[in-house]
């Protein structure tokens, strides 16, 4: 009996998305050490296809090691994220939204699949939110820091 309630236990605790559990939380069933997470960086040298485990477990998204622009596009996921997207190589880096969606480029609504693309300058830093918006519905939110974000359209 004990370990047929600590197996449902269990269940609930996994199934729960956005469970806190000391420095540990659940998002959408994944694991992700808060602790660790600010430090982490994913360095990316080519077009990638983020993962939710990637953006849940990286904060620091870089193009490190980069020979030219590269695109990243973002996933769907119904959770609020942040990632800091660092431009450590002297090239563009491309932030895509999910396909079909229409992103904010701080704080205007661009059309569906527009992305934004950073500076070309070594150091400047953006940020990628995920936010819940009023009607229920999950926005990416393109925020520049230091340099500036360019709409450049639709996805290339």
């Amino acid at each position: 009996m004990k370990t047929k309630i600590i197996t449902i236990l269990l269940m609930i605790l996994l199934a729960v998305p956005g469970l806190v559990m000391g420095d540990e939380t659940f998002i959408n069933g994944v694991k992700v050490d808060m602790n660790q997470r600010q430090f982490k960086t994913l360095n990316l040298t080519a077009n990638t296809v983020l993962t939710v485990a990637q953006v849940l477990e990286y904060y620091i998204i870089s193009n490190q090691g980069a020979a030219g622009e590269i695109d990243i596009t973002w996933p769907a996921i119904s959770h609020a994220i942040c990632n800091k997207v660092e431009v450590s190589e002297s090239q563009v880096i491309e932030i895509n939204p999910p396909s079909g969606e229409a992103p904010y480029l701080d704080g205007s609504t661009l059309h569906a699949d527009d992305c934004a693309d950073t500076a070309a300058t070594t150091g400047n830093f953006h940020y990628v939110s995920r936010e819940q918006a009023d009607d229920g519905t999950w926005r990416y939110h393109f925020s520049s820091h230091t340099g500036s974000l360019t709409d450049t359209g639709a996805t290339d």
